[in-house]
């Protein structure tokens, strides 16, 4: 690995990923299209896929001050055999609104401080480009309104322009709007300070002595624009266009490339290529960010990507336990607060269901939306996607849909789910006990305890009052949620086909520790079903329970790997569990 070039989890100076001999995914080849596509460009897509490095790159390139640097940084990339007239050209001003804390009563002091700090560090860089006496100047002023206000009347009597580049730029509003929404609409209308920010910003694109002549703003989702519309409305929104499909993540062939240096580099790879490919595909990739280019291609995760080759390097070729990275789990338990469940299972809460049953929704992609909608049940497809939680896709019959776009994403769903449930249940799972027995069915095929454990819980919060209308989705929702959530052992889908059918629920063994297999066949009867009704669902569910198990991938996929296959049949009847049985 000592010849071998680093891998840059987590970086974003692209400098230092260059100079220090990391390994770097060529994106350059966009920046000729980008600089002529607009001059106020909007870019979002969902954390974690490189959006910071993107901004780097552009940092390095358009940034004056780093003309001596360009072959050292750009010698050996696509643009430095052939770069644009207008590199290293601008005075380039780069915010990073992660930095802002979100807390309601620090937010506009942190905001301010900042600013400040970026526009005294503009002032002292590009020193020798401006007026005399500027870098005094700014440094005086308490107010970054103010001091960005006198930077660009200082920089408009220069031959100079400037180039804003804005990274997270709904960082700390979307953090803020988790948790306060009263505080966040204080910022983001009216005279709120963040709304102001935007009218200089767009005042300074305006008229004969506009000095901002490029802007970059990357985030996550529209919202945050959508809230200061009319404080700036001059951004092109590139983030759905094809053409920049794969300007962030990684393509499968880019994956592929970075996977055949390493394994020549390292010689540690105790696998193929294709096999690592095969392994993280259903983890990492499948994110579709164009409509057009749903049978193009698909896009993994670059964080994720970056996380698995290291551990499987540093491992010496083995495939890690866990497949997603911590951090990445925090970051969609933060965008949870976002969602707004209700507090009772209502229509949000069944929407999640159903996405995380079927694997796709049926819905409308919304370009923008405001705070005031996210209350709307019919807004949280276009929330989820800009999440990263959904994507453009083809349902099993080959319908374009918004789909799950992989298992890392699934169990968030489960996760959501659960948080649901737990709203809305007066008894709560022991989840000690819940881990053992999830362990006893993963490692000794001792299935039973656990199912049966999951359907008690229900049985004991039966006095609920609230989901008469809808308990067999409940019923269903639940099993899956709770079930499809313990991905430490098994990938877990519902609704799979096999054979010609469609089984309720699938486990498939995940770790080497794992060699059970389990088909869950549920049927929900009303409350007060005779003991004959139940022996005659019991039958159907047997049946079905047995063609699926028919299915030859299975077959084929339980001889190679080892595994047992299982087949369980649940039946509740109302709120009541009328059997647990291994068939």
């Amino acid at each position: 690995m000592s010849k071998a070039k680093k891998i840059p989890y987590g970086m974003t100076n692209l400098e230092t990923i260059i100079r220090e001999g990391y390994y770097y995914v060529d994106k350059t080849r966009f920046i000729p299209r980008l600089e002529d596509e607009g001059r106020y460009v909007i870019f979002l897509r969902p954390r974690r896929y490189g959006k910071s490095l993107t901004i780097a790159m552009l940092q390095y390139y358009y940034g004056i001050q780093y003309a001596g640097k360009f072959d050292d940084i750009f010698g050996g990339l696509e643009i430095g055999k052939n770069p644009t007239e207008k590199r290293n050209s601008y005075l380039v001003l780069s915010l990073n609104f992660s930095n802002v804390d979100s807390d309601k009563e620090q937010v506009e002091k942190s905001f301010n401080s900042l600013l400040l700090l970026e526009l005294r560090s503009f002032a002292s860089k590009y020193k020798a480009f401006l007026p005399d006496g500027a870098e005094n100047i700014i440094k005086a002023h308490t107010s970054s309104n103010l001091a960005f206000n006198d930077l660009c009347k200082l920089v408009s009597n220069t031959d100079k322009k400037m180039y804003v580049m804005i990274d997270e730029y709904d960082n700390f509003a979307n953090t803020l709007m988790s948790y306060d929404e009263n505080a966040y609409m204080n910022l983001t209308h009216g005279d709120g300070f963040f709304r102001l920010f935007f009218n200089s910003l767009k005042a300074a694109t305006t008229g004969a002595d506009a000095v901002v002549d490029r802007m970059w703003i990357s985030g996550v989702s529209p919202l945050t624009l959508s809230d200061v519309t009319s404080g700036f409305n001059i951004g092109r929104n590139l983030s759905a266009m094809s053409a920049y499909n794969e300007l962030a993540g990684f393509s499968e062939s880019e994956v592929r490339t970075m996977l055949e240096y390493y394994r020549d580099a390292t010689g540690v790879f105790n696998h193929s290529v294709d096999e690592l490919i095969d392994i993280m595909k259903p983890w990492y990739n499948n994110n579709c960010f164009s409509s057009r280019c749903i049978d193009k291609q698909r896009m993994f995760n670059s964080d994720m990507v970056l996380y698995f080759i290291s551990l499987y390097i540093s491992e010496e070729g083995t495939i890690p336990d866990n497949m997603i990275d911590t951090n990445v789990s925090s970051d969609y338990g933060k965008m949870r607060k976002m969602i707004r469940l209700e507090q009772t299972f209502g229509e949000k809460a069944q929407t999640l269901q159903k996405i995380a049953e079927n694997g796709y929704i049926d819905a409308a992609l919304k370009a923008e939306f405001s705070t005031s909608e996210l209350h709307e049940p019919r807004i949280l497809p276009s929330l989820m996607y800009y999440m990263g939680m959904l994507t453009h896709g083809k349902t099993p019959d080959g319908d374009t849909a918004l789909v799950v776009p992989n298992l890392v994403v699934r169990e968030q769903y489960y996760k959501y789910l659960s948080e649901c449930y737990d709203r809305n249940m007066e008894w709560q799972m022991d989840m000690w006990r819940y881990e053992e027995l999830g362990s006893r069915m993963a490692k000794k095929g001792e299935g039973e305890p656990l199912l049966r454990l999951v359907a008690e819980s229900l049985r004991e919060n039966s006095s609920t009052r609230d989901f008469d209308a809808k308990a067999e989705s409940f019923v269903k929702g639940y099993m899956l949620a709770r079930i499809g959530s313990m991905v430490s052992y098994f990938i877990s889908e519902a609704e799979p086909d096999m054979n010609h059918g469609y089984a309720d629920l699938y486990l498939e063994p995940w770790t080497e520790k794992t060699n059970h297999a389990y088909i869950i066949e549920l049927k929900y009867l009303n409350t007060n079903a005779s003991d004959d009704a139940v022996a005659q669902i019991r039958l159907e569910a047997i049946a079905q329970a047995n063609q699926y198990a028919g299915a030859r991938h299975l077959h084929q996929r339980a001889q190679s790997k080892g595994w047992t296959l299982h087949k369980f049949v649940i039946i509740f009847s109302g709120w009541k569990l009328r059997l647990v049985e291994e068939v």
